[in-house]
């Protein structure tokens, strides 16, 4: 019973969720550089204005300022550090719907593909980005919810990890809000 659970398990994990379809403009990098340029420029002008970002526009950017092409570093003994993790990234994908954001990521480990998938809201919380989890798979397998809290928390709360999730100065909230992430000034 337990080898047969277990083959069962490592299926799920090995089969690889579905990439979400994703809107593809042509035009969304130079759009995405240009609403941080003039988001940029009205802060520095005194008037500050939320930024705004639509599905088309984010994944061109993440593709860009993420670089896919990484080799893969396998971290040992340790949880990975975003570098880390980042370094083995092969493809991503974000969705966002009503206040939720859906990551699709293909990774590299050890040598096999492997799907995460996981969806939450954004939020800032005493100028860190923070991400709370609604739900995850890895492949096929779903994640349980307490699992995939606990390692989000590890994850963000790492020493590796936290400065990179200090956000900008002047950055009062990050939302997901009608389909769109909205990066909102402070007040």
């Amino acid at each position: 019973m337990t080898l047969a659970a277990l083959i069962v398990v490592l299926v799920l994990i090995l089969r690889p969720a579905p990439a979400p379809v994703i809107q593809v403009d042509p035009q969304a990098m130079v759009r995405a550089e240009a609403k941080v340029r003039e988001s940029r420029a009205a802060a520095s002008s005194g008037q500050p204005t939320p930024l705004r970002l639509d599905e088309a526009e984010l994944n061109a950017f993440l593709a860009s300022s993420l670089g896919l092409e990484g080799s893969s570093n396998a971290a040992a003994g340790r949880g990975p550090s975003i570098e880390e993790v980042r370094s083995n990234v092969k493809d991503v994908k974000v969705t966002m719907q009503d206040d939720r954001v859906q990551a699709y990521v293909l990774f590299d480990f050890h040598g096999k593909d492997l799907t995460l998938v996981l969806e939450g809201r954004l939020a800032a919380k005493d100028g860190y980005l923070r991400f709370v989890p609604t739900g995850g798979k890895l492949g096929s397998l779903p994640i349980p919810q307490s699992t995939l809290e606990g390692a989000v928390a590890r994850m963000l709360e790492s020493p590796e990890n936290r400065d990179k999730l200090r956000l900008p100065e002047g950055v009062g909230d990050v939302r997901i809000e009608n389909g769109q992430l909205v990066v909102a000034p402070k007040e």
